[in-house]
């Protein structure tokens, strides 16, 4: 892919030609080397495909999704030095913040968000 990058045959930008971005298709098949090599090469991970979602949108479903199992705790680590918390690009889920604090988008105290949670209401 880097060779294609370097002749001109291929961009980080490129899409399918069903509108998937290369890095979409990169989370899809959990090819996270390739994830790495497209965003060191400026593939936009806000760049988004014929369905309306990002490469982010991608990367953190999974990564919500992983259990602590050990394989798939690896597979976790890997997106997430790829796709770093980012508390606002993840508004779309409209995660309240006792959602946010149990998936460790915010270091908030649970204890201390539940207390408020339950007080507001």
């Amino acid at each position: 892919m880097q060779r294609a990058f370097e002749v001109g045959c291929a961009s980080p930008f490129d899409l399918d030609p069903g509108g998937w971005p290369l890095l979409c298709i990169a989370i899809f098949y959990q090819a996270y080397g390739l994830c790495r090599l497209l965003i060191s090469q400026g593939a936009d991970v806000y760049q988004e495909d014929c369905k309306g979602f990002s490469a982010y949108h991608y990367a953190w479903d999974r990564i919500l999704c992983y259990r602590r199992e050990l394989r798939l705790s690896k597979l976790k680590q890997a997106l997430l030095e790829l796709f770093p918390k980012d508390e606002g690009c993840l508004d779309d889920r409209q995660f309240s913040r006792v959602h946010k604090c149990v998936v460790g988008i915010i270091g908030a105290n649970l204890e201390d968000e539940l207390k408020i949670s339950t007080f507001s209401h």
